[in-house]
């Protein structure tokens, strides 16, 4: 038993070897980016004739093949797998399955799966052959950001409706907190956003307290904000520094949401009592600023206080 396991690491060494000689592992990764799966298996074909030649390896040339799959060049952050879901190649994923390639392999910098990066380009098709494989679509990066996640992020609906099909935890939360909601939110992706309200997603914030509503209101996204109000956010949540959904909108001069916020009844006045533009009494200047909205909140529906 003993003798088997060496020599099986021994063939998993020889496959890593292959992949380095001539940069095959380089090749590997092009052809799958390529869907060019020729190419893919004389790679693979080759591996197998060199190991023929050693009788000790050759009847573990599957752990030399894996090995090679597997392979993550120092020049490239990903693998074989990694580059054919980026681009969908769904035959070369189903040949490096094939060949015992493991699917949720991170990469070398981020830790991010074939699925993750399926989702950041919205390459739904590439999402579900991985879930077809047994491959875990739901797999978080290093930074725990998750494939709903980064999918949110980017505005792709149609994946992101796919992995809460498949049982995406949708309030999961990365290390700074974000959610997906707070992520769509934040770079005012709407359409997005009702679809995580109708799977019942909550409102979350993140670890310094901004919730999807603040984020929206500092980015200028009024529509977002209109979308998570009807579902109930609230819009007058501050975040950790005291600074409410409309104050950010103000400081950061998005007028047409500091009037849709005060005509939607936000409190014009902090915690303390102070008016919201209190919150930067250390910026004469921009407290200046914020004062000439005035006229246009009370025009908007806000009570003067």
């Amino acid at each position: 038993m003993h003798k088997a396991v060496c020599r099986e690491e021994q063939a998993a060494r020889v496959g890593k070897e292959w992949a380095r000689e001539q940069s095959r592992a380089v090749q590997l990764t092009h052809a799958a980016f390529r869907d060019d799966t020729k190419t893919m298996q004389k790679l693979i074909d080759g591996l197998v004739a060199a190991l023929a030649s050693n009788k000790n390896v050759a009847k573990h040339r599957a752990a030399a093949v894996k090995a090679f799959v597997d392979f993550r060049d120092e020049r490239r952050v990903g693998n074989a797998a990694y580059n054919a879901a980026q681009e969908g190649a769904l035959k070369a994923l189903r040949l490096l399955h094939e060949r015992g390639a493991d699917l949720d392999l991170g990469n070398t910098k981020t830790g991010a799966t074939p699925s993750t990066v399926a989702a950041i380009e919205g390459c739904t098709i590439a999402i579900r052959l991985l879930a077809e494989l047994r491959a875990d679509v739901h797999k978080p990066r290093n930074d725990r950001a998750r494939p709903l996640q980064v999918a949110a992020a980017n505005g792709h609906l149609d994946t992101a409706r796919l992995l809460l099909q498949l049982r995406a935890d949708v309030n999961a939360q990365e290390n700074a907190g974000l959610t997906a909601c707070w992520a769509a939110a934040f770079r005012g992706h709407d359409r997005v956003i009702q679809l995580l309200i109708s799977a019942r997603a909550s409102f979350i914030a993140e670890i310094e307290g901004a919730t999807p509503v603040w984020i929206a209101a500092q980015e200028g996204h009024d529509r977002v904000i209109v979308t998570l109000a009807r579902a109930r956010a609230s819009i007058n949540e501050h975040s950790n520094h005291g600074r409410t959904p409309i104050s950010m909108a103000a400081y950061k001069k998005h007028e047409i949401v500091v009037r849709l916020l005060a005509h939607m009844g936000a409190r014009l006045l902090m915690g303390n009592g102070r008016g919201f533009w209190m919150a930067y009494q250390d910026d004469d200047v921009r407290q200046q600023e914020m004062r000439q909205f005035w006229p246009r909140i009370i025009a908007a529906g806000g009570d003067e206080p």
